[in-house]
């Protein structure tokens, strides 16, 4: 307007990484943290991630909300990153995304034998958007338009983060979500307990620092 010439924008710029960074970090909420779990001492040279929301990237689903971010760093990554060589880091699924998954016993069984072998365990469970973020169609459940049938932790998570907690209470619990989750069958028993809700492209470094 006026004969100046408009400047060209930009994106995925380093600032705007810095401020998807930030808003990750400022966002997350420390619901518990019993014995100053966290943060982690520096002592600790094992750690087990639990949860196959940890290598889960959810930009991409959500309905309208969905997001097709250059990049998306997950808890797993985002830890690996930060801990770097100094600390052994084993990963274990504990539960499978999947329409109609309930407990898996021996997705189970990996994941104590995990928490046993570690000095602390980090799970990543809690919500998702949905199944499938390349179908329309099938990429809601915590999203618009669609109603989940309970408040509780899908695919028979409540049966793992107790058998985890009983291998290893030196647990932390970080939860992914867009709304109120049901923690109650197990909260009593956690040392720590995490809200990250769907923390962005940045969000497994956030989670970690």
């Amino acid at each position: 307007l006026g004969g100046i010439k408009r400047q060209p924008g930009a994106y995925n710029t380093k600032e705007h990484q810095a401020t998807a960074l930030k808003v990750a970090e400022e966002g997350i909420v420390l619901l518990k943290n019993d014995g100053n779990i966290l943060p982690l001492k520096k002592t600790v040279k094992t750690v087990a991630v639990i949860g196959a929301n940890a290598t889960r990237e959810n930009a991409g689903g959500g309905g309208s909300a969905q997001l097709k971010a250059k990049y998306e760093i997950t808890p797993l990554q985002g830890l690996k990153d930060e801990l770097g060589s100094q600390v052994t880091i084993t990963y274990a699924p504990g539960y499978t995304i999947a329409r109609g998954q309930q407990a898996d016993p021996q997705m189970i069984a990996a994941a104590v034998a995990a928490a046993k072998a570690a000095e602390a365990v980090i799970i990543v469970g809690g919500s998702f958007h949905g199944y499938d973020y390349k179908k329309w169609g099938d990429n809601a459940y915590d999203a618009e338009a669609t109603d989940k049938p309970d408040l509780h932790m899908p695919f028979g998570q409540d049966e793992l983060v107790k058998a985890v907690l009983a291998a290893n209470p030196n647990t932390v619990v970080v939860l992914l979500g867009g709304g109120p989750i049901d923690v109650s069958a197990w909260a009593g028993q956690a040392k720590g307990i995490v809200e990250a809700w769907y923390p962005g492209m940045e969000g497994g470094n956030a989670l970690a620092h």
